[in-house]
């Protein structure tokens, strides 16, 4: 990956689309808007690089962007405007991809790996689309863990460096 991808996929450019998303012009506003306290964890994330992914969920479904969008820089801010299936076809579960980020990070910290927020981006987004296209779709925070945990294992190629 080129150091230009790593820009578009650091937690200070995930953040500035979420920004975007939310046409928040600052830190206390941002916070404000997603209702997290005070501009300090805006500059936490930051700081960290640390992508805010249940942020990046809700403000998903709440403004109608698209993922690949808000953690990846891919595509266009807004789901509706992607040619593809209908509206209600391609809505957001906010429950499952809850349930998918929870596996994927649980996931990591079983296998004892650790990875860039861009591939963990990658992950959950690759999961969550897999999971929403199985037949039958999973049922049960137990059943989305179980099928969550044997789609990684395809995935593992994208995983980085085992802690140390």
């Amino acid at each position: 990956m080129s150091p230009v991808d790593d820009d578009l996929h650091s937690a200070k450019a995930v953040i500035g689309r979420i920004a975007q998303a939310l046409g928040t012009k600052s830190d206390a506003e941002l916070a404000e808007k997603l209702g997290i306290g005070s501009k300090t964890t805006v500059s936490a994330w930051r700081t960290r690089n640390s992508v805010p992914y249940a942020e990046c969920v809700r403000v998903s479904a709440d403004c109608n962007a698209s993922l690949d969008w808000l953690l990846l820089g891919m595509g266009t801010m807004r789901r509706d405007v992607e040619p593809g299936p209908s509206p209600a076809a391609s809505r957001l579960d906010e429950d499952r991809m809850a349930q998918v980020i929870a596996g994927v990070l649980a996931w990591m910290e079983s296998a004892d790996v650790e990875a860039e927020p861009s591939i963990v981006g990658r992950l959950v987004i690759g999961t969550y689309r897999t999971i929403t296209d199985m037949t039958p779709p999973p049922t049960g925070e137990a059943d989305v863990a179980d099928k969550v945990a044997a789609v990684l294992q395809n995935f593992a190629h994208l995983i980085g460096k085992r802690r140390g």
